[in-house]
């Protein structure tokens, strides 16, 4: 499946991409539900949500949840 240009061959493949092309790949009613879940867990204004999704710019313990909670909803719509 090739997204943004990048190949994605494994599911372990997807972690290893920028948070930007990971929220990419949801639905935009996904991409809202994953957006209320992680600024509601994470204590995040939505302006500083996007502004760290667009620069890549996740601390290490940000970027962990980010990719916890977005694994559940790019494995729900395998």
């Amino acid at each position: 499946k090739l997204k943004n240009g990048l190949l994605m061959e494994k599911e372990g493949k997807i972690e290893k991409m920028e948070p930007k092309y990971q929220f990419g790949l949801l639905s935009e009613k996904d991409r809202v539900r994953f957006r209320d879940e992680y600024t509601a867990i994470s204590g995040m204004p939505y302006s500083t949500f996007y502004q760290k999704l667009t620069r890549n710019g996740f601390r290490p313990l940000e970027l962990r949840y980010f990719n916890e909670i977005i694994q559940s909803y790019l494995n729900n719509n395998s």
